[in-house]
């Protein structure tokens, strides 16, 4: 009864503009990130979040005072030659203080409610799941998610990366031409949406002449670990800060790493990725790339058949999972989308 009437007393709002409102920045600077494998933080969020297009929030304030928001990506993905609209969400973030209070459950709701009036008459909502956060689950079960995939943190490191001359940023006026080549290389993959995420100015490329061989999208993260799982987690919090070669690669007090996606290679080829996504680490002037990769696609077969990631992917394979909320999509067309590996946006967070 309590629950109900807390929850009762509380507004929501939607904004339609991609701008944080100030007082939703410290709320996101305290979450702690993460439910099973690792808790961090995410720093200069409100940066990451500036550079993602149409982006909506939904807040929630019981009065005056926000006590949680979440963020909202429209768009469209594709599979099996079908385009829909979609809503991404993400940054389910309630006041640690304010938990237990349904007000979790008001903010899901709003959400999916938002999601299914921009949609439309055909489309999906989706979202990922940490393996082992079982509240979220639960959550998502009874508003009627259904599960379509898996993916994995895939980690690619090097303790002393070389830039290859072949390599350069892909110019703006390239860009039509590399989301079709995306869209044909991933063309047996779900969720594809290279027409929205593919943004230039962190598009790498690497040319052999003037042809392109390999691409990759990657963007500057910064982290601060604040538990690893386990007696060995522990111990490698108060030990790997002060190992300076492996701090390079991993140092859980000032983890600064690429995030990489929309992966492109040529047939035979996967080596190229390598040296590519090397290069790229020694521009930005860090050791390790962090991306988010279904196992079941031949590409990540393949680029991993190409040569080591380094010695940091065995620590960070945490695996997600990914549902979605389907409107009026044919159920055919929905078990395809199951059937398929994924392609996870460069730009989901």
């Amino acid at each position: 009864m309590i629950e109900g009437l807390v929850a009762a007393a509380a507004k929501i709002q939607s904004a339609s503009d991609s701008l944080l409102r100030p007082e939703a920045i410290p709320l996101l600077d305290r979450t702690v990130w993460g439910a099973t494998g690792a808790l961090y933080k995410v720093l200069d969020y409100p940066k990451t979040l500036a550079d993602i297009q149409g982006a909506r929030f939904i807040y929630l304030y019981e009065g005056t005072r926000l006590v949680g928001f979440r963020l909202l990506v429209p768009k469209a993905v594709r599979w099996k030659q079908n385009s829909y609209a979609a809503c991404y969400h993400s940054l389910f973030i309630i006041d640690k203080k304010e938990q237990g209070k349904g007000y979790g459950k008001m903010l899901a709701e709003a959400t999916l409610k938002d999601a299914q009036s921009s949609m439309q008459k055909q489309g999906l909502l989706y979202a990922f799941t940490e393996v082992g956060n079982v509240r979220s689950f639960h959550i998502k079960e009874a508003q009627g998610y259904r599960p379509i995939g898996r993916f994995f943190t895939t980690a690619f490191s090097r303790f002393f990366p070389k830039v290859s001359p072949e390599v350069r940023r892909l110019d703006v006026r390239e860009r039509t031409a590399m989301v079709e080549r995306l869209y044909a290389r991933y063309a047996d993959h779900g969720l594809a949406d290279f027409e929205y995420s593919l943004q230039p100015q962190h598009y790498f490329v690497l040319c052999q002449g003037s042809e392109i061989v390999a691409g990759v999208q990657a963007e500057l993260q910064s982290w601060v670990i604040q538990e690893l799982e386990g007696v060995g987690g522990k111990v490698a919090l108060k030990i790997l800060p002060h190992i300076p070669l492996v701090r390079g690669l991993f140092n859980p007090l000032d983890f600064k790493f690429l995030r990489f996606g929309n992966l492109f290679f040529k047939d035979n080829q996967a080596e190229k990725a390598h040296v590519l996504l090397e290069s790229i680490l020694a521009m930005h002037g860090v050791k390790t790339a962090m991306g988010f990769m279904d196992k079941k696609s031949p590409l990540y077969r393949a680029f991993r058949k190409a040569g080591s990631l380094g010695p940091l992917n065995a620590l960070t394979e945490t695996p997600v999972d990914v549902h979605a909320y389907f409107k009026e999509i044919p159920e055919n067309d929905i078990h395809a989308l199951q059937s398929l590996p994924l392609s996870i946006s460069a730009t989901d967070v």
